[in-house]
């Protein structure tokens, strides 16, 4: 899988427990997840023990695929992700932040989940999931034990799908950043103008091709 995924860093915090009444300021009483309508991804809950729990994506792609475990404690982000919770719910703005994390996620060419079984050596392939978490990961799951099972399977479109490749190194590790750079760009020209971005219009087709 080595040109079909390459490892793409998503960080959290999450704040002390808040009072119950700034929970009800906040109006998410069911913690149902959300995220901002910008270019590059954040997403934020409210945990079972009311703390508000924000990720975001934006370190640096390493060259090669690299792991890298300073990538999942990047302070940088981690800061900014705090300081985005803060613009979105003043009511927080005296919270402190207790916990800081991330880790590598796997992401497709076109951000495409898969499954492919093959009943005759046993072997599958499933994953993914980058933007989708939990729910599609289940279901994919879900979906390869009802192939082993040999139940009938509905036609969902993750199965059989044929991923594509990645560009070949540096062209991967040059587009990828500079992808993560546009969509800061790309969100930065909506808040001036108001407007769609052009600059989103140009690379979404090449994100997505």
């Amino acid at each position: 899988m080595g040109n079909r995924q390459i490892p793409i860093y998503s960080l959290m915090v999450a704040t002390e427990p808040l009072p119950s009444d700034v929970i009800t300021q906040i109006r998410n009483n069911q913690r149902a997840t959300f995220q901002e309508a910008c270019h590059l991804i954040t997403y934020a809950q409210i945990t079972g023990d009311n703390r508000l729990a924000i990720g975001g994506r934006g370190v640096r792609y390493k060259l090669f695929s690299r792991l890298s475990e300073r990538s999942e404690i990047d302070n940088r982000m981690h800061s900014a992700l705090e300081r985005r919770a803060k613009s979105w719910f003043p009511q927080i703005s005296q919270a402190k932040f207790e916990y800081r994390w991330g880790g590598a996620v796997a992401l497709t060419r076109r951000w495409q989940a898969y499954l492919n079984f093959d009943r005759a050596s046993g072997r599958a392939e499933i994953g993914g999931y980058v933007g989708d978490g939990v729910t599609l990961s289940y279901l994919v799951a879900k979906t390869l034990a009802t192939q082993i099972s040999n139940l009938k399977t509905q036609a969902l479109p993750f199965i059989d799908q044929k991923i594509g490749r990645w560009e070949p190194e540096p062209i991967r590790y040059l587009a990828v950043n500079t992808g993560f750079k546009a969509t800061v760009i790309a969100d930065y020209e909506e808040k001036i103008t108001n407007r769609p971005s052009v600059l989103a219009s140009i690379i979404d087709p090449l994100i997505n091709r």
